[in-house]
């Protein structure tokens, strides 16, 4: 494989989910991913115990693509990692195993990458669905196509939707050398387990031109969200680290901070997190950005809005059986 010729790697980490896997390299197969000398295809399997592993090796004997087998399960972050130091495009796509993409959607990644070859990130619109139940149809209804400040396409992403947007793996596809710039700040400031790498690669490539791409081209499968059980920690502890760790590299820490902050859920369960918590390491950064910025917040979560909720709870009962009894 020549590596100057090749324009994305396509990655895919995955764990236990056989099926899933199946379907999704069969997408890229009717999409001409293995046939097309632009495109790296990689899987990394993290050891998984359902056969994945024997089915992809013998899936690589037919088709071209590059199998990466864990000796042990490293964890979802470390796999996440692990799959990207293997690639050799210019740019690097990281779809998740399984979100449902839609025909085409390999086509007009690698024409907007040839038309606007400047651009250091694609955002690709998408739908969220829920088993067989559409959530959201359309995530983002913004302005969309070519942007020169890739800040500005990273705030009106944000402002638009959230930054759970720019979370979402599937949706983003990033220039390889600028991810490989994030993870070692990322690194540096101990942050390896974090979830919230893609934020961070976003954030980073926002110093360049980027492309909205406005079409829904994917269904974002939320109920098997790789880290949807530890959804609390990513909200509310990762997100902030990541945005001060790189937001700090390229000068511009402050503004993103407070772009976060201001686009949190209404109602950020920080009061959750404690409880069910993840356990901060003495000299963790994002712990220590987390008591900086949301000692206010904690204050709202753990002791005012539990007693509101409460309050308004006792009313709803009561007024119902005020209302049973005839009152």
């Amino acid at each position: 494989m020549d590596r100057n010729s090749i324009l994305l790697s396509i990655c895919i980490p995955t764990y236990n989910r056989l099926d899933h896997i199946k379907r999704q390299l069969d997408f890229f197969k009717q999409e001409g991913a293995y046939f097309n000398e632009e495109i790296q295809f990689i899987v990394s399997d993290n050891h998984s115990l359902d056969g994945t592993g024997e089915w992809l090796r013998d899936f690589a004997a037919i088709y071209k693509i590059q199998i990466i087998t864990q000796s042990e399960n490293v964890g979802g972050p470390a796999n996440f990692v692990a799959i990207q130091e293997y690639a050799i495009g210019e740019y690097i796509w990281l779809p998740g195993d399984d979100d449902r993409l839609c025909k085409g959607i390999l086509k007009k990644i690698l024409d907007t990458l040839k038309k606007h070859s400047d651009i250091a990130h694609i955002f690709i619109n998408y739908a969220c669905v829920k088993g067989s139940k559409l959530i959201n149809e359309n995530v983002y209804k913004g302005e969309s196509g070519y942007y020169k400040s890739g800040y500005l396409m990273f705030e009106q992403i944000t402002k638009e939707g959230g930054l759970g947007l720019l979370m979402f793996q599937t949706a983003n596809i990033y220039r390889r050398e600028f991810v490989n710039h994030t993870n070692r700040i990322i690194e540096k400031h101990g942050e390896t387990e974090s979830f919230s790498r893609p934020l961070g690669y976003s954030l980073y490539c926002s110093m360049y031109p980027g492309y909205l791409i406005p079409e829904v081209m994917i269904e974002d499968e939320m109920a098997s969200t790789s880290w949807d059980s530890l959804g609390v920690m990513v909200w509310c502890r990762d997100m902030i680290a990541m945005c001060d760790v790189v937001g700090t590299q390229i000068g511009m820490g402050e503004k993103v901070r407070a772009l976060l902050i201001s686009n949190l859920p209404r109602m950020c369960p920080e009061y959750e997190y404690i409880i069910r918590g993840r356990k901060f390491s003495k000299d963790n950064y994002a712990w220590k950005m987390y008591k900086k910025y949301f000692k206010k917040r904690l204050v709202l979560d753990a002791i005012i809005y539990p007693i509101y909720t409460g309050f308004r709870i006792l009313r709803k009962i009561l007024c119902r059986f005020i209302g049973k009894w005839g009152y």
